[in-house]
């Protein structure tokens, strides 16, 4: 007996109830797939028979923990979609599991995969698959962050001018993302319910970032040069003046330098000066 390998097999039931369930039917695959040995594979049907009952009343209590988690983790999704339509997706991805698969610990993690399977569900309209895109955008992001937990020192107190641009660098969080949507997504999300065909079509890029001023991940919409900007700056480890070198076809000094202040205002960059002056 390996008992490694029962273990292994009863944390892959336990957390896959669609195939728990109908053990009987899946029962050769189970073995199959996690290459139980007969001697393994006649240990875990004695167990299943003794305990189906209570074992697979512990799966279904999972699944639901699961599901409520998933929710809390989407709320804009859960909020805007169908609850029926999010909740026939939810058991489509649980279908698509493999017996092998492992199930995420984390529920964050989960509700990418989630709304990752989501956008290419053909239960939603284009629309809706912008809502569900924003929000798998903002938790990759929110996860890239507590991956990598940085609180920089903060200085409010620097405000570079046009003569000291050169002494002065910024900072932002490198979870930071620029995305481009095919809707102006702010619109779908104030617009409740979704209505397909009053949304037009136009292009909207979206910044997901850090907050430095408070807890949580923020967005902002910008135009085609902020991006550019914007992608100077997470790039660009020189002073704001080589950054600005970059951006001043566009923009004045003064006009960039209001443009630095607006995103230190929100939280999106810290300022700080360049060690050594």
């Amino acid at each position: 007996m390996n008992n490694a390998s029962i273990q292994k097999a009863l944390a892959a039931l336990i957390t896959n109830y669609n195939i728990l369930e109908n053990y009987n039917n899946y029962r050769e695959q189970i073995i199959s797939e996690l290459n139980l040995s007969q001697s393994d594979a006649n240990i875990l049907n004695d167990f299943y028979e003794s305990n189906k009952h209570s074992f697979t009343a512990s799966a279904k209590i999972l699944k639901k923990n699961r599901w409520d988690d998933i929710q809390l983790s989407i709320p804009i999704s859960a909020s805007y979609i169908d609850h029926q339509t999010l909740s026939l997706i939810w058991e489509d991805y649980l279908s698509a599991y493999k017996i092998t698969d492992i199930v995420p610990k984390n529920p964050l993690v989960e509700s990418i995969l989630f709304l990752n399977f989501v956008e290419n569900s053909h239960l939603l309209n284009a629309v809706q698959k912008e809502l569900i895109k924003y929000e798998r955008i903002r938790n990759e992001v929110t996860y890239k962050h507590h991956e990598n937990f940085i609180s920089p020192t903060i200085n409010q107190e620097h405000n570079p001018t046009e003569d000291t641009m050169s002494f002065y660098s910024s900072y932002m969080h490198e979870c930071n993302r620029i995305e481009t949507f095919e809707y102006n997504i702010s619109a779908v999300i104030i617009n409740h319910p979704i209505n397909e065909e009053e949304i037009v079509k136009e292009i909207c890029y979206v910044l997901f970032f850090k907050n430095l001023n408070k807890e949580g991940i923020g967005t902002l919409r910008i135009s085609c040069d902020g991006k550019n900007i914007i992608d100077n700056i997470s790039t660009n480890m020189g002073s704001l003046l080589e950054i600005y070198e970059f951006n001043k076809t566009k923009l004045t000094k003064k006009e960039f330098l209001q443009f630095i202040a607006n995103l230190k205002k929100i939280g999106v960059l810290s300022i700080n000066k360049k060690e050594g002056l």
